[in-house]
C-alpha cells in the first residue's frame, strides 16, 4: 500500500493506492475519512487497483483554505485521476461522497458508478423556506435586542455535523448540502447502481428511487436489513453485489 498528497488549489489531500487492475475509487461520506472503507476497499485490492481518500477537511488531509463546495471537491478527485494517469475510474461513493461522484461522472469519463445511501436530493419545500425565515427574524431581532440569545440560538443552529465543523467547514457544509444535484444525475450517461437502505434516516429511499428515475438505464438494489452505512451493516451482500456490478 502506498499513501500520498496530492497538492490542490484548496490544500494537500490525503489518499491510498493499493492493489493492481482497473482504477476503483472509494469516496466517504461527510464526517468520515478514507478509514471507513478499510475492509471493504481490502476486498476489492485482489481484483483492482484501489483508491481511498481523504477529501479535505477531513482524516489526514488539509482543511480547505476556503468554504468550498461539491464542484471544488469534484476537480479534487479529477486533478487525482489525472495525476494517476486514470481516464475511466470505477466511482463508489457513500452519501456525501455520493454527491461528488455524481458531479463527476455528469462532467467527466467515468466507466462505472456506485452510489451507497448516496446523498444529493434537496427537499427545500414551503415548510422548509417558513421555518427558514422563522429563524432568520429570531435572529435579527435578538442581534438588536437581546445578544445574548443571539449567541445562544447560532451555538444551537444546525444539524450535529454542523455544530462540530470549523468555520470553514460550516461555510463548507452550507455549500454541500444547499446543493441540489437533480440537473447533475440527468446528464449522466454512466452506468450506474443505486444501492439504498430501508432503515436510513439520513438519505431515505425515496430519495434514492427518485435518483433512479433520474439516472437513465440505472439499477437499484434495496437493503432490507441496512440503516446509511449499507456497506457496513450488510457487508458481504454489498461486496457481492458492488462486485457482480463492477465485473457484469
Amino acid at each position: 500500500m502506498k499513501d500520498m498528497y496530492l497538492k490542490t488549489n484548496n490544500g494537500d489531500m490525503y489518499y491510498e493506492k493499493k492493489g493492481k487492475g482497473e482504477a476503483v475509487v472509494f469516496l466517504h461520506g461527510w464526517g468520515a475519512s478514507s478509514k471507513t472503507f478499510k475492509e471493504v476497499s481490502d476486498f476489492f485490492k485482489d481484483d483492482f487497483t484501489v483508491y481511498v481518500l481523504d477529501f479535505l477537511g477531513f482524516g489526514l488531509s488539509d482543511e480547505p483554505n476556503k468554504a468550498i463546495g461539491i464542484s471544488d471537491y469534484s476537480s479534487h478527485l479529477k486533478m487525482l485521476m489525472d495525476n494517476e494517469k486514470i481516464d475511466n475510474p470505477i466511482l463508489i461513493g457513500h452519501s456525501f461522497g455520493g454527491r461528488v461522484a455524481i458531479d463527476y461522472a455528469s462532467k467527466y469519463k467515468t466507466k462505472k458508478l456506485i452510489l451507497v445511501n448516496s446523498a444529493g436530493i434537496n427537499h427545500h419545500n414551503f415548510l422548509y423556506y417558513y421555518k427558514l425565515i422563522k429563524y432568520k427574524i429570531k435572529k435579527f431581532y435578538f442581534y438588536l435586542f437581546n445578544k445574548e440569545k443571539y449567541y445562544e440560538l447560532i451555538q444551537k443552529s444546525g444539524s450535529d455535523d454542523y455544530q462540530k465543523a470549523s468555520f470553514i467547514m460550516r461555510g463548507t457544509f452550507k455549500k454541500v448540502v444547499n446543493n441540489d444535484l437533480r440537473k447533475e444525475m440527468k446528464k449522466i450517461k454512466t452506468p450506474t447502481l443505486l444501492i439504498g437502505g430501508v432503515f436510513d434516516k439520513a438519505v431515505p429511499m425515496k430519495d434514492i428511487n427518485m435518483m433512479h428515475e433520474l439516472i437513465e438505464g440505472s439499477h437499484l438494489i434495496t437493503f432490507y436489513r441496512s440503516g446509511h452505512f449499507s456497506y457496513n451493516d450488510e457487508k458481504e451482500n454489498f461486496e457481492k453485489v458492488v462486485m457482480n456490478f463492477i465485473k457484469g
